[in-house]
């Protein structure tokens, strides 16, 4: 397997990136060229893209075109590792395990075959099912592995992108891989800066009807409590007691 790297994109937030980057070694804090200054009074190794580069998906193909090997993409805003291998449920804010686990995942997903890899957006214990600790069918966000660079992110989306590209990996790949026994855990929507600063209602709706366009049944939304849910329609089916 490559070598794993860990790339934090980040917007309007150098004090949650310089929080974020202690806890995972040799990471990569990725900002616009103009934010650069104020970025490097708090991370230590800051790299920038230009700045005509705008919102999630042209940033994340960015990076992808830009860097080598195994690429995982960071949210800046999280907060601590969800952790369900324990007897009980643990919450980890310390880095130290955090890289092993995420190489361990995406060695997996190489071994599996899947373009694409991450964790449980949720950790929600109440909704953990210990028989099945992987899925194959679902989409990956907040912590996000891409392997190749057969597929591309969808520049139109700026608020959507990822569940695009795992449809998209799961039309040509058949399966993503995603680990949930962990999940890293972040406040994407009640936080200032990043991605928040494109996010309007109109830009949402006018998102939600092109993915509709573009994936029909195979994509579907929920009335949130302040946003939209998503969650994807593929079937796919996964043994664990086959592993045994």
């Amino acid at each position: 397997m490559s070598e794993v790297k860990i790339i934090i994109p980040s917007k309007g937030r150098p004090k949650l990136a310089g929080r974020l980057e202690p806890r995972v070694p040799n990471s990569i804090v990725c900002v616009a060229e103009s934010e650069a200054d104020e970025y490097r009074k708090y991370c230590k190794n800051v790299q920038t893209h230009p700045d005509d580069i705008i919102g999630v998906s042209p940033v994340r193909q960015w990076i992808l075109d830009n860097y080598d090997g195994i690429v995982v993409m960071m949210d800046d805003d999280i907060d601590y590792l969800g952790c369900y291998t324990d007897v009980t449920y643990r919450r980890i804010k310390s880095g130290d395990n955090w890289i092993r686990i995420i190489e361990n995942c995406a060695q997996m997903a190489v071994d599996a075959g899947a373009n694409v890899f991450g964790f449980s957006q949720t950790c929600d214990v109440r909704k953990y099912q210990p028989f099945r600790p992987f899925m194959l069918n679902t989409w990956i966000g907040s912590v996000i592995g891409v392997v190749g660079r057969e597929i591309q992110f969808d520049r139109n989306l700026w608020l959507r992108a990822d569940a695009d590209f795992c449809l998209q990996n799961l039309l040509k790949y058949r399966i993503v891989w995603l680990d949930n026994r962990y999940g890293f855990v972040g406040d994407r929507l009640k936080t200032v800066g990043g991605n928040s600063s494109h996010r309007t209602k109109e830009r949402d709706d006018n998102e939600i009807q092109y993915l509709r366009g573009k994936w029909g049944k195979y994509i579907k939304f929920s009335d949130g409590k302040t946003t939209k849910g998503l969650s994807l329609n593929v079937k796919r089916t996964f043994d664990t007691m086959n592993l045994l």
